[in-house]
């Protein structure tokens, strides 16, 4: 692939395509349109599948969606898997079917994040988007039970973030995924918001900017800027505790829409009912496991 040539998304007219078919909750995919080196466009469909835990249906979901997106299309189609488990020996590459001679097979892309353990600083080094948010998977698994460790880390790759030259908006989508993944408890929250002030006197950060980017919310936002403003305690703390509620659920309806597809205002009026950010944890663990909105609702 010519990577100089701008790609073009052509997902809307994938989407149609399985709006009744039984795999629609299956879907994690993107439809593009590359040049190659050779200066051949070609559209070529990126089909993902993010399995954080070993399961064993993996590779028929793998083939399903391989012939699915081949047969409604008939255009190439590049398979991958990215393993975010913690198990070295769990890296299923295909799926086989033989009966009486006769052989089904699919082989896929593998993509396993812990290979890039003890390669940390080559990550940083790098400073993609990619790079980062792989990082910031690593940090998460490492620190999951120590939260100091995760406070240092998570100040570490906040800074790495906003040193790093993207965009605005990289930058914002980047930095809601360290929040989902590398959540601390909230007197830790909020001595992070501090340290981070502190560093961008220092460094010329640009911290109120950082906050909004988590994905907190205009309204939040304006609270926890008087907040840190003023060295008020309690103004903080409603501001976190209301801007993870926000950034809790966009991550459970931008997860949910990618399986389920697009939330009705039925469960967008149940999502916004929920004020325990517990209750919405529970939900992200829940999203691999179910298989609509409904079920997943019923928690």
């Amino acid at each position: 692939i010519n990577w100089e040539v701008p790609l073009v998304e052509l997902d809307p007219e994938l989407r149609p395509l399985f709006e009744q078919s039984k795999a629609k909750t299956r879907i994690a995919d993107k439809l593009l349109r590359v040049r190659l080196r050779d200066g051949t466009s070609l559209s070529l469909i990126i089909h993902l599948e993010f399995q954080n835990q070993p399961d064993p249906t993996l590779p028929r979901r793998m083939y399903e969606m391989n012939y699915r997106l081949s047969e409604y299309l008939d255009e190439p189609v590049v398979d991958i898997a990215v393993l975010g488990d913690e198990s070295p020996s769990y890296r299923p590459s295909e799926y086989r079917e033989e009966t009486f001679g006769c052989v089904r097979l699919c082989k896929y892309r593998v993509i396993k994040l812990i290979d890039w353990r003890g390669r940390e600083a080559e990550l940083e080094q790098i400073g993609s988007p990619i790079s980062l948010l792989i990082l910031t998977h690593l940090r998460s698994h490492e620190t999951h039970a120590d939260h100091e460790s995760r406070y240092q880390k998570k100040f570490e790759l906040i800074r790495t973030i906003l040193q790093g030259g993207e965009t605005t908006e990289t930058i914002r989508k980047v930095l809601s995924i360290v929040e989902q993944l590398m959540t601390l408890p909230e007197e830790l929250d909020i001595k992070l918001m501090k340290a981070l002030k502190e560093a961008g006197k220092e460094n010329q950060m640009p911290v109120m900017n950082l906050i909004e980017r988590y994905g907190y919310g205009q309204g939040e936002t304006i609270g926890i800027q008087k907040g840190l403003e003023k060295g008020l305690q309690e103004g903080l703390e409603k501001g976190l505790e209301k801007g993870r509620l926000e950034a809790l659920r966009n991550a459970v309806l931008m997860l949910g829409n990618g399986k389920f597809g697009a939330a009705s205002e039925d469960v967008g009026q149940q999502l916004n009912a929920i004020v325990d950010t517990g209750h919405l944890y529970r939900l992200l663990e829940r999203i691999g496991t179910v298989a609509s909105w409904t079920e997943l609702l019923n928690l």
